[in-house]
């Protein structure tokens, strides 16, 4: 998995589709950073010499750390859609 679920939407599909996002600003943010601080970068660049497995395994850690200290929030994956006045109105009749 690369970093594109990173971002504030990712689907996981578990029977239906469940749409989530990150709630950045309730992330322990500290323990994040702890947790980020205490990875032995060497060695995951080491045991990943081509640039292809260093960057799975650079951003599987990432988002191990994300998924340990940032929330998620469940969002509605219907998109409400928003028409001009006149085509409301003409929606009622």
């Amino acid at each position: 998995m690369g970093l594109k679920s990173v971002g504030t939407r990712s689907t996981q599909s578990t029977g239906g589709e469940n749409v989530h996002s990150y709630a950045w600003q309730k992330a322990d943010y500290e323990a994040l950073a702890y947790f980020l601080s205490n990875v032995d970068w060497y060695s995951l660049v080491c045991h990943n010499p081509s640039a292809e497995s260093a960057w799975i395994a650079f951003s599987d850690t990432l988002l191990t750390a994300i998924n340990m200290f940032v929330p998620k929030k469940r969002c509605s994956n219907h998109v409400k859609k928003h028409y001009p006045h006149e085509i409301r109105k003409f929606k009622k009749t």
